[in-house]
């Protein structure tokens, strides 16, 4: 709530995530860089969810990332995940002796 024009912790939170957000890729990508601004981010079941602010927990989507733009983030997650396991797979050794 603002008081006399003055943003709360969480509305700075919010608005420094919004910024970051729109220009990441994937959700290691967001985390990384919210990370680089001295922000420590929380997981829930291994999955990036949301933000430490004192010892309070804030979700993205309560900080103002859209559901719509955590499932991009998310799935962009999972096709680069699966991309290095298949360029890990074509890097290995073929086996000559056959």
């Amino acid at each position: 709530m603002k008081l006399k024009g003055i943003l709360s912790e969480k509305e700075k939170l919010s608005f420094m995530v919004m910024q970051i957000a729109g220009g990441c890729k994937s959700l290691d990508e967001l985390s990384n860089k919210l990370e680089s601004e001295s922000l420590e981010p929380y997981y829930r079941k291994g999955i990036f969810a949301g933000l430490w602010l004192g010892n309070r927990k804030f979700r993205l989507t309560t900080l103002g990332v859209g559901k719509e733009h955590l499932k991009e983030l998310t799935r962009e997650q999972q096709r680069l995940g699966e991309l290095s396991i298949l360029e890990s797979n074509i890097n290995l050794p073929l086996d000559k002796s056959r």
